[in-house]
């Protein structure tokens, strides 16, 4: 699970980048298949990735990306956007059987 913000830039945010340090650019490139460029998703939507192709030294095969806002020490949205996102993701997992 990587949290990122809503124009997919895996170079923004200490997961996306760790995720983007041991994966390398094909992780980005499949964030942009789906992302392009210049477009945004919304918070809380989540969009599934292999997990960065030949080369990538991540061990799953896929990696799930889930649009969060800045953490506000639980005052506001942030908790709000984030419990369904986890849930979802969690529902996800299940069913692939993971």
């Amino acid at each position: 699970m990587n949290t990122v913000a809503q124009d997919f830039d895996l170079s923004h945010g200490a997961v996306a980048q760790s995720l983007l340090a041991r994966a390398g650019q094909g992780l980005q490139q499949e964030c942009r298949k789906q992302v392009p460029q210049g477009t945004q998703k919304q918070f809380g939507e989540v969009i599934r990735t292999n997990a960065g192709g030949t080369g990538s030294q991540l061990r799953c095969t896929e990696v799930f990306h889930g649009v969060c806002s800045r953490w506000d020490g639980k005052t506001g949205s942030c908790q709000q956007v984030s419990i369904p996102l986890l849930l979802y993701t969690f529902s996800e997992l299940e069913q692939l059987s993971v």
